[in-house]
């Protein structure tokens, strides 16, 4: 996902200076994540350590650098991505001193998650710090009656998850359990009791793992890392 700064381009920055410099490699750095991640380049911002590029790149490697694209398509959802790489090296065959990918889903488009979990009965999803709540209705002999879930984010295997803890039908809070004592509503109670978990792993390097999921205010917000990833491997996407 970061680009490789070629020799050619170190050379022109080095003798070029910072400020004719920095524009140069950061043009550079926005069309690679832009082509890695299916986005206009003019959709991605790139920045450099503050410290003047020339002597980073003299001393071999680029302090930090940080890339972001919004309304990236990752799977189901759409979010905001912004990779972040310390001690990125000249030498593509040489590891990062640290990297992590931040995925922020806003509220608008939460509810592309309903349709990848819930068996059908979720339409919509909103935020209540720490906690996911998927609001729906499920039939009862033939009336729809309200509901809804709490559902606690995590990271489960490399993937979002979300644990069921509790759930709310016709103004009533019931545990999964309570709710499996009801006839009429043990295939609901099975369906959202199971963890349910959303992989976006096929659009993230194969080198970095989703390693938590929560919700910062207004926002739900996944982080992978890779840290001692080697810059070779970061065009390589990981499986589903």
């Amino acid at each position: 996902m970061l680009p490789i700064l070629l020799v050619p381009l170190v050379l022109g920055v080095i003798y070029a200076g910072d400020a004719i410099g920095r524009p140069i490699a950061q043009e550079l750095v926005a069309q690679k994540m832009a082509s890695a991640l299916g986005v206009a380049p003019g959709d991605v911002r790139v920045e450099f350590a503050p410290a003047p590029l020339p002597l980073q790149l003299l001393d071999g490697r680029v302090d930090t650098v940080d890339a972001t694209a919004k309304d990236v398509a990752l799977g189901p959802i759409t979010a905001d991505t912004t990779v972040h790489a310390d001690g990125v090296p000249l030498d593509q065959s040489t590891a990062v001193d640290a990297l992590s990918v931040v995925v922020t889903i806003d509220q608008g488009h939460l509810d592309q998650l309903a349709k990848a979990f819930g068996g059908g009965y979720v339409r919509s999803i909103a935020l209540k710090a720490p906690d996911v709540t998927a609001t729906g209705s499920v039939p009862v002999l033939g009336v729809p009656v309200p509901l809804g879930v709490s559902l606690t984010p995590g990271a489960v295997d490399g993937r979002l998850g979300f644990t069921p803890t509790a759930v709310q039908v016709a103004g009533q809070t019931l545990t999964i359990d309570q709710l499996r004592q009801s006839p009429q509503l043990r295939g609901f109670a099975d369906t959202l009791g199971a963890q349910q978990t959303v992989c976006i792993a096929d659009h993230l390097p194969k080198a970095v793992t989703v390693r938590s999921v929560k919700v910062v205010g207004s926002t739900l917000v996944a982080t992978a890392t890779g840290d001692g990833v080697v810059l070779a491997q970061l065009g390589v996407k990981g499986t589903c």
